[in-house]
């Protein structure tokens, strides 16, 4: 089925093309502006470079209000993402339907995600605040060849706003509903006739849009604030030093689940779908949430203590006609994640999860080339340390009833054994310390086969090597359980991957491209909450073959840009997250499905009809299938769609300028984005399902006659949609935890520039 989609992917691409390619024309002076990307580690015009690329720009994430690396995703085709538990927390990318759907720290995602050309390596740090930033790349489909970090899924990368040789600064001020601000900054310019610097600094604060109707609280908002200071130096006319500090500080209190219970308030017998649907159940502990949507019951307030410092020294040196560029990295992520884990006023569930990690990574980059060939070639190393703490505690409101009933059994209601009143009560600490350390050869070459057609090759080596060793505690006064403690696992894997492809210029504004391409990621192990030894099995690597093609083109005179792309891919031991049953506890672990397949097309268009009116849009279909799975209890999710893969994403963004005369211009602007039918769960069932659902954002904004001065007013989530970006299936418990996406909001914003 998924290469039948393929093919009928290409064909739609190939009629787009005759569309685009028989009103292709030289580009005019009043046309759309030129992009530029770095995306194979040199400047060219998006046009011209045959991988498909999503960029937007730093005015556009201004102007689209986008405030978190997450946000992207909704003018990203096929890219979708989600936090596990609202602002700070560790969120999962899945790119063309290739994620990690795990909350565990130690582990990384498929997808890689680069700050100023870093890898970040912690799961924790790569939900941050977006500020000063330059543009944002998202690369689809496997990447190694260029890039130290291997991946299967892609690669997203955000640029900051480099030093400038003239002073300039900029600061913005948004106020809205919740109690939130917004406020940002940066100053730019030069320290000496060859020292350029720049600071920039982001607060965003918000009460959030959730009430504890227990005490009349706020949460689901948000408490963080980042820094950056960057140093770029001329320190030889063919030598340029960059140094990058940067620094965020999240004190989110916890965003609250909203809560669904799955048992029948009398017999405790699991509900039919329907009395599920219509709230009519309970948890384990009897609790039934019957408060509106934003609003619940809860006895637990945690939140979110992260605080992620990483620095990076880049040398770009240039050596006749061959470039070498150095960049050393350090990088450190310590937080603690405090949840209200079952969502209730009830002590039946809640965990935290603690992180503390350091990263070291060295790349070194050759570049060279001329008329007919240009080449990459570079050497990766990175070591990492995760060090986890992390506790679960249940059923913490039967302890009084069991010590109760047996004070000699069950001495403060607790069971050494993991067992009281046929329910596990129990207080468990899982720690472990991993270790990885992983080296990589990688490299590319472009050679003009003609005026018009180019062949790239690429190959990339990859060792890796990772060690853990948990433990696991029960704990209350008094008591000290080991179950285990300081399991010796360690794995180690070596890879060849590459990339081959084809483009060929059909006009001067039209490009068609082929590609081949094979994505390694290597394997890890649990950072869940495993009661035996036995349970601590490693997970195996995956590994991917992607094949693309695609076209990209110019039209009507320049005002029109559309590109284009079919993929079908070949997955093979991808990394799944699925629920066992340990010591009487449901746990989630990552294990290896059989194969998967994945097809799919994604389109962008960009429109300037007239110098005053800009329209943008983006479609991303998919078509996912686990072509071969059984999870450790023996369900057969053969067939089942992969998790966050709705099979249709579109986005839209219109904004027209009404000249103003000497008053500047009006700017009105909407943008929209539909998200179709998805799952949360590779079980696919009605209590991981997300149905279809739009998203619209108004705005109106006054800009000076000098562009100096801007002030707008926005409405957020217009038509007030509510709607799920998580879940999480506690049905061992009676319940299921759903993470909710923001309400409306509305606001106010002033942005001056000097």
């Amino acid at each position: 089925m998924a290469r039948e989609r393929f093919l009928l992917g290409v064909a739609a691409a190939c009629s787009l093309l005759g569309v685009g390619a028989a009103y292709a024309q030289e580009s005019g002076e009043e046309g759309l502006d030129e992009i530029v990307v770095t995306a194979q580690k040199r400047e060219e015009r998006l046009q011209d470079v045959p991988i498909s690329i999503t960029r937007i720009g730093g005015d556009e994430v201004s102007s689209l209000q986008l405030t978190e690396s997450l946000d992207i995703a909704r003018f990203t085709p096929n890219l979708n993402v989600s936090a596990i538990a609202g602002s700070g927390t560790q969120p999962n990318f899945f790119l063309r339907g290739v994620g990690l759907n795990d909350f565990s720290l130690n582990n990384s995602g498929p997808v890689g995600v680069y700050v100023d050309e870093v890898y970040l390596s912690s799961f924790g740090a790569q939900n941050f605040l977006l500020f000063d930033v330059d543009r944002v790349e998202v690369l689809r489909g496997p990447q190694g060849t260029l890039y130290g970090r291997n991946t299967t899924g892609g690669a997203i990368s955000y640029f900051s706003r480099r030093p400038t040789e003239e002073f300039e600064a900029t600061g913005s001020l948004e106020l809205g509903d919740f109690e939130t601000y917004r406020f940002e900054g940066a100053v730019s310019g030069p320290l000496s006739e060859s020292v350029r610097g720049r600071a920039a600094l982001v607060r965003n604060f918000s009460e959030g849009y959730f009430t504890n109707l227990q005490n009349g609280r706020r949460s689901n908002g948000t408490d963080a604030t980042g820094v950056r200071l960057l140093l770029e130096a001329d320190l030889a006319s063919n030598l340029t030093a960059l140094l990058r500090v940067n620094a965020d500080f999240n004190r989110t209190p916890f965003s609250q689940y909203e809560h669904l219970g799955l048992l029948d308030p009398t017999t405790f017998a699991p509900c039919t779908q329907v009395r599920i649907d219509n709230n009519e159940c309970v948890d384990a502990l009897g609790y039934q949430d019957t408060s509106p949507f934003y609003e619940g019951r809860y006895d637990r307030e945690g939140g979110v203590r992260r605080d992620a410092y990483s620095g990076s020294l880049a040398l770009d040196w240039t050596l006749g006609d061959v470039g070498l560029v150095s960049i050393t990295a350090y990088q450190t992520d310590e937080g603690v994640l405090e949840e209200e884990s079952d969502a209730s006023p009830n002590e039946l569930l809640a965990v935290t999860l603690g992180n503390d990690t350091w990263t070291l990574s060295q790349e070194f980059r050759l570049t060279g080339g001329g008329e007919r060939a240009n080449w990459i070639a570079g050497l990766y190393y990175l070591t990492e340390e995760v060090e986890l703490n992390n506790t679960v505690d249940l059923f913490r409101a039967l302890r009084p009833v069991a010590e109760a009933i047996d004070p000699i059994a069950f001495p403060g209601g607790f069971d050494p054994d993991g067992l009281a009143l046929g329910a596990p009560i129990l207080f468990l600490r899982s720690t472990g310390v991993q270790e990885t350390n992983t080296a990589a050869l990688f490299g590319q070459a472009e050679f003009a086969l003609s005026d018009r057609l180019s062949l790239t090759t690429g190959l990339r080596y990859t060792w890796e090597d990772r060690s853990f060793n948990p433990s696991a505690v029960l704990e209350e006064p008094g008591f000290s359980v080991p179950l285990y403690e300081n399991l010796p696992l360690a794995i180690d894997a070596t890879n060849f991957s590459g990339r081959l492809a084809l483009d060929y210029h059909l006009t001067a504004d039209t490009l068609l491209y082929a590609s081949i391409s094979r994505g390694f990621k290597s394997g890890g192990f649990n950072g869940s909450f495993l009661f035996t030894p036995a349970e601590n099995v490693p997970y195996e690597p995956e590994e991917l073959t992607a094949y693309e093609a695609g076209f990209k083109v110019t039209f009507l005179d320049g005002r029109a840009r559309l590109n284009a792309a079919a993929f079908l891919y070949d997955y093979s031991d991808l990394q799944v997250f699925t629920l066992i049953n340990s010591g009487g506890f449901p746990v989630s672990v990552l294990t290896n499905a059989a194969n998967a397949e994945i097809a799919g097309a994604e389109l962008e268009l960009a429109l300037r009809p007239t110098d005053q009116l800009n329209l943008s849009f983006t479609l991303g279909l998919l078509d996912t299938e686990l072509v071969d799975f059984q999870t450790f209890g023996g369900q057969d999710l053969s067939g089942n769609e992969l998790v966050q893969s709705p099979g249709a994403v579109f986005s839209a963004v219109a904004s027209y300028d009404i000249p103003l005369g000497g008053f500047g211009l009006l700017r009105p602007q909407i943008d929209a984005s539909y998200k179709g039918d998805h799952f949360f769960s590779t079980t696919n069932d009605a209590l991981s399902q997300q149905d279809a659902y739009w998203l619209v954002n108004l705005q109106l904004t006054w800009v000076g006659a000098s562009e100096d001065w801007e002030l707008g007013a926005f409405l957020r989530n217009a038509t007030d949609e509510e709607y799920l970006v998580n879940t999480t299936d506690l049905s061992d418990f009676g319940f299921v935890q759903q993470v909710t996406g923001s309400p409306q909001t509305f606001g106010v914003e002033a942005r001056r520039r000097f």
